[in-house]
């Protein structure tokens, strides 16, 4: 089985012109167009404050982790594979 693992972040970022909720739906629109073989999409999501719109989008996602924001991206995908280890057989990581 295969999971795409999507590290995601809502707080303050230096580059004020990146939003995480249109990173999300750039993920979701590509997804939707392209042909995959994934068995599973997960989005972990980094603690910070969500907006209203943040939010609506990570429910288009079937499965969200969520958790503390130490280790950055590379924290969220150890995550991932320590919630569900060798259930898949690859994990392709996205930031």
């Amino acid at each position: 089985m295969r999971i795409l693992v999507i590290a995601s972040y809502n707080g303050f970022r230096r580059d004020q012109s990146y939003l995480a909720t249109d990173y999300l739906k750039s993920q979701l629109d590509t997804l939707s167009r392209l042909k995959h073989n994934l068995d599973d999409v997960v989005v972990v999501v980094n603690e910070a404050p969500m907006t209203e719109e943040y939010e609506e989008v990570l429910a288009c996602f079937s499965k969200v982790l969520y958790r503390p924001n130490v280790q950055a991206s590379r924290g969220a995908w150890n995550h991932a594979w320590e919630t569900y280890g060798e259930r898949y057989e690859w994990y392709l990581i996205k930031n």
